[in-house]
Order: structure tokens, then sequence, then C-alpha cells
């Protein structure tokens, strides 16, 4: 028998109803491992789920009852398109088998997709066909990825697509499409840049020529969360001169080391990227001194504390 795992939500609006709420199985972003996201059955909406646990044991304490769980989760509206990419983008990758004529003899060679393009081989697809007869994946939580308002649609920003039918459409994937989806990404996060404190305060000590490829690099990383290490060598490479920042190993150790930091370190962990070294020695508290009415007090013959817990 298995217990049911109940979800206590904390929303910005008294009395919003979060029962419509349900976990699915979708691939990850970045890695391709199945993750748990939410999905909206009212407004057909994909939330990720980012657990952000305490360093120690901890519980909720709601009405009469304990909850043993006391990891806290943030829960965010995702762009489907960031899960759709990958998978595109693998079949884009996989290889056909060809047989052409070379020296008179017949052999079998192996073509990326992308080249059968050019030799007018690419072949459009069906929805299903994609994301559901090759995706090791529930069927019924893809099919409620596809439900997510104008969908169909969207997918129009990674791919060409062409209506064979009314009502039926078939697609094939386009890199140049994506990358350049990838990129609006990017300028819309810069176009905001200055409206997030952290990300304001990051510019003030920089040279006024190094704040355009600061916002820009940023920006870029901001997305990395949800893209793998070739799209984001491809998206430097859209911006002339823009070069990667060099990570501190220690520090990307200890973000993939720690997988569910507590709430203080998740804070902190942002807090220091805008926070300088110098700026840190300044907020250190001094060490408590020892009051001055107490400086010179006679403690010759008063007795320590542990003294009054012995056994007489």
């Amino acid at each position: 028998m298995t217990s049911k795992k109940q979800m206590i939500a904390f929303t910005r609006k008294q009395d919003q109803d979060v029962t419509s709420l349900q976990p699915i199985s979708l691939p990850c972003p970045r890695t391709g491992k199945v993750i748990t996201f939410l999905y909206d059955q009212d407004t057909t909406t994909i939330f990720e789920l980012s657990k952000v646990a305490e360093g120690r044991k901890a519980c909720w304490l709601i009405d009469n009852s304990v909850y043993k769980d006391g990891a806290l989760h943030f829960i965010t509206p995702i762009d489907p398109l960031f899960i759709v990419l990958p998978i595109l983008a693998e079949i884009g990758r996989k290889v056909s088998l060809i047989v052409r004529k070379k020296d008179s003899e017949l052999s079998l060679t192996r073509i990326s997709l992308s080249h059968a393009q050019e030799e007018g081989k690419a072949l459009y697809r069906t929805m299903d066909d994609i994301f559901t007869l090759e995706q090791d994946i529930p069927s019924h939580d893809i099919q409620r990825m596809i439900d997510t308002t104008a969908f169909s649609e969207q997918l129009a920003h990674l791919c060409d697509t062409q209506e064979i039918a009314p009502g039926m459409s078939v697609y094939r994937y386009n890199e140049e499409k994506s990358l350049g989806w990838l990129k609006q990404k990017v300028d819309a996060l810069v176009q905001q840049f200055d409206m997030i404190p952290q990300f304001k305060n990051s510019l003030s000590d920089l040279a006024e020529d190094k704040k355009k490829d600061h916002r820009l690099r940023e920006s870029i990383y901001v997305l990395a969360k949800y893209l793998t290490n070739d799209w984001i060598k491809a998206l430097f490479k859209c911006y002339d001169g823009l070069t990667e920042e060099a990570v501190d190993e220690t520090e990307e150790s200890m973000a993939n080391d720690i997988n569910n930091p507590s709430v203080d370190d998740y804070f902190q962990l942002v807090s220091n990227k805008s926070t300088s070294p110098a700026t840190e020695k300044a907020t250190k508290k001094p060490k408590p001194t020892t009051p001055r009415s107490l400086a010179n007090v006679n403690t010759k013959d008063i007795k320590p504390l542990t003294s009054f817990f012995k056994s007489k």
C-alpha cells in the first residue's frame, strides 16, 4: 500500500485554489533525466518544481498535523518549449541509413538529418510521432504538455510547419529557428536586466564599456539552467566578442554537489554573486567585547556556574 503525498502550497493570493495542480513526469531540459513538474488542469500551465531543503531536520506544523518533510519548494511557470527543444534536437541528430553507389559498390553511409535536409531527404513528422512514439516517458504526461495553451502554434519557433489537412499539421526541426528563439529570450532578459536589484547592483563596479557584455553574459547564464552546453556555446557565438566567464571550480563543485541546499544557503549563494570580497569583510560583525562595567570585577571568590549542579 502506498501513501499518497500531500502538497501544502503558500500563494500570494488569499484563498487561491491549488487543487488543480497535478504532478507529471517530463525530461529535464538540461540533463534529459525524467523529473517532476506540476500541471495546472485549469489553466493548462506547466510549473517547474525547485526543492530547497533545510540543512537540518525540519518539519511543517499545520493545524493539528505534523508533516515530516520540512523541505520548501518554489513553484514557477516554465515555457514548455524549453522541455521540447532537447527532444527535437535529439531527433535532428539521429542518423539515417541511405544507400549510395561508390566505386561500383553499394555502401551504407550514415548521414545526419541536417545533411539529409540539404539533399531533400528530410521528413515532416506529426506531433504524436515526435513526442509520443519515441519517448520513454508516460504518454499521458506528454499529452498534457501538448495540451498547454497555444502549444502547436508555439512550435513554429523551433520547427518548420506544414498543414496537410484541416486541423492537422506536421513539423520539422529547424536549428536556425531554435537558436533565433533562444536569442530572443536573451535579448528580453537584457532589456529587463536593470529592473532586477541584484543584477543592477552587479553593474556598479564595472566600467561603462563592460556593462553591455556583462548584461548579455549573465542573461545567457540565467537560461543556462534550461539548456545543454552546446546551446550555451551557440548563444555566446551569436554575440561578437562575447566570451564565457571562467567559473570558480570551488563554486561550481559546491553548486553541483549540493542538490538540496538549506534555505539560508540558497539565498546566500544568490547574494554572493552580487557581493564583492571587500563588502563581505566590511559586513562581518566584530567580536563582542566585555562590558566595561565587568572588566574590573574581582572574580577570585566567585564560584563557576557548574558548581551549582554538583551533587552534595
